[in-house]
């Protein structure tokens, strides 16, 4: 099986663009690149063999509207991050080559937001190991 690719989906057994794959999934739509409404905007949308039911003109690459799965890699980069999950397989992924451009994708804060989540999880966790100690000392122990 070949590893999943952020530029290329599998549909069906059949390799798909990335907008093909966002129509397929509701993400998005095709409209036809000629087609306009009063106000100029695109309008006519494609059916599934991408012809259009206005013109009647079928489109190899049409306008594409919507949201591209590209659009959750940033996400996904930085929640893996966040979390703590190990560079390597959050790349796996994501589907980063170099770890320079998954951290461009993974970074996404300034420094003092960091600094406080940093402040935020070393207080859970000084916090944590506090109720630890405490659970292995037992009671009236200290009361000497």
């Amino acid at each position: 099986m070949r590893p999943f690719s952020m530029r290329e989906m599998v549909c069906w057994d059949t390799p798909v663009s990335l907008a093909t794959a966002c129509v397929l999934n509701g993400l998005g739509r095709f409209l036809c690149r000629e087609c306009h409404n009063d106000q100029g905007e695109h309008d006519s949308v494609l059916d599934a063999k991408r012809k259009c039911p206005k013109c009647g003109k079928q489109w190899e690459v049409p306008l594409y509207e919507g949201r591209l799965m590209h659009d959750f890699r940033r996400s996904a980069a930085y929640e893996m991050f966040k979390s703590g999950v190990q560079n390597a397989d959050a790349m796996l992924g994501t589907g980063h080559k170099s770890e320079s451009m998954y951290k461009r994708y993974a970074e996404l804060f300034s420094d003092e937001e960091k600094q406080a989540t940093q402040r935020k999880v070393h207080e859970q966790r000084r916090m944590w190991r506090e109720a630890q100690i405490a659970s292995m000392i037992p009671t009236g122990a200290l009361a000497n």
